[in-house]
């Protein structure tokens, strides 16, 4: 390979290094897709100096921490100007970016040893072997554009900067550190002052890289599980206060209906010494009305009965018939809390199923019983079509996961208090089971 082929090459492979570490930019920092003339500009310009810059340098050296320091701050310069700000997270791209891509570089390097001997110095480290340099550049690459190019399009707009700045921070310093470690460690052996041992060195920094991706993966898991189940909380949090207010709403109702009766019987008895056959009839319905308007008791818990009621109340004005065939249960296992969102869930899903249905049918079936020291539940509704199972779990048409926070919500519940979920989906029906131990 000549030496214009090879810097060729080398200008080729920079600036397609340079063009992921934009793309995986845009994809992790928040904003526009499209950039105007002048940022598209800048961005063409850094391609070129960023190029001249790391393949100038790896004609006469494989790799430089001035000149790493030099193109990562190019890059994150220019990022900081079309991103308008977001430094911090611009900061810890770039240098995430460039860090991984020369550990990468390095593990190929490190491996080559063993085929290379003592001609390692002077065909890659130096920068003189044209060849073995060059493929090292290549295949590293390579092995990383692919990756980049479709976990790119996957997180696009998807990682939030207040949340993950931190993260990100941190795993760039990180990979900088472990980066100028194993430098060292290259230019040691370089100089005979450690073992040649190249294939050992390849498997440790993969190693490394392992186990760092563990430990920011267990991190965010930690940080996302945590983030959810604050929203959970807060979402049942919500619910019992909406039940709780409407258990005051029906409160002040019936003191108002204990007065008006007596108001109604005071009528009446004006009434009788006149001809007042109209309004007495009027009164008669009007006080049949308010008495029919006294509250079903089914688990004789006040505020899950509020909340069965309100919610067979809504889906009967929607046109689906309710059944609910529950025991008096003295006590539940979980709270009240709890107990609104386990509920008005399952019911909120059911309606939402029912409501999909046309021309049929629509029905939600509601049993709450207890049985040699079980209690069991269940909500069974009507649908048009059986939903396909997924991984073990059901797929939902909301955006967010199975049946949405609402499912995840009455899943948490349950597994809180070691009971069992199930469900089952036939042709025209799709019913939730849940069971609890009596504690």
């Amino acid at each position: 390979m000549s030496r214009w082929a090879a810097l060729a090459l080398q200008m080729l492979l920079a600036c397609g290094e340079a063009g992921l570490g934009w793309y995986v930019l845009f994809c992790v920092l928040p904003g526009k897709e499209k950039q105007n003339p002048e940022d598209r500009k800048l961005i063409a310009g850094s391609l070129v100096l960023l190029g001249a810059l790391l393949s100038g340098n790896r004609m006469r050296m494989f790799f430089s921490p001035l000149v790493f320091l030099a193109a990562a701050g190019i890059h994150f310069v220019c990022g900081a100007v079309v991103k308008r700000g977001h430094l911090l997270m611009t900061a810890s791209v770039i240098f995430s970016w460039y860090s991984v891509q020369a550990l990468l570089d390095f593990v190929l390097a490190f491996a080559s040893m063993p085929l290379l001997g003592e001609a390692f110095l002077e065909k890659v480290f130096t920068g003189e072997g044209l060849f073995w340099q060059a493929g090292i550049y290549l295949v590293s690459r390579l092995v990383l554009a692919l990756p980049v190019l479709i976990l790119g399009k996957k997180w696009r707009g998807k990682i939030p900067e207040e949340e993950y700045r931190l993260v990100l921070a941190g795993t760039a310093a990180a990979l900088v550190i472990l980066l100028w470690q194993y430098y060292q460690r290259m230019v040691a052996i370089m100089l005979g002052q450690d073992n040649l041992a190249g294939g050992g060195m390849s498997l440790s920094i993969l190693a490394s890289l392992v186990v760092l991706s563990i430990i920011i993966i267990l991190f965010l898991n930690n940080r996302v599980t945590r983030s959810e189940n604050q929203y959970l909380a807060m979402q049942e949090d919500l619910m019992m206060q909406k039940y709780q207010r409407l258990e005051e709403e029906i409160e002040k109702n019936r003191c108002m209906v204990h007065d008006m009766r007596h108001d109604v019987t005071a009528l009446r008895e004006y009434a009788a010494s006149g001809d007042y056959e109209g309004l007495r009839q009027y009164l008669d319905s009007m006080s049949q009305a308010l008495a029919s308007r006294k509250r079903t008791v089914w688990t004789q818990n006040t505020l899950w009965d509020l909340v069965l009621q309100q919610k067979k109340e809504e889906a009967e004005r929607a046109g689906i018939a309710v059944t609910v065939q529950a025991e008096l249960i003295p006590a539940f296992p979980f709270s009240q809390r709890e107990g609104c969102a386990l509920f008005g869930n399952l019911l909120d899903n059911a309606m939402e199923a029912c409501g999909k249905i046309e021309g049929e049918e629509k029905w939600i079936r509601v049993r709450i019983e207890k049985k040699n020291q079980m209690l069991f539940l269940e909500v069974g509704n009507s649908i048009g079509e059986r939903p396909k199972e997924k991984n073990g779990k059901l797929p939902t048409t909301k955006k967010g996961g199975l049946h949405g926070y609402g499912m995840k919500s009455v899943r948490r519940i349950v597994e809180k208090y070691g009971g069992v979920l199930s469900w089952e989906a036939g042709k025209d029906s799709f019913a939730v089971f849940m069971s609890f131990f009596e504690s």
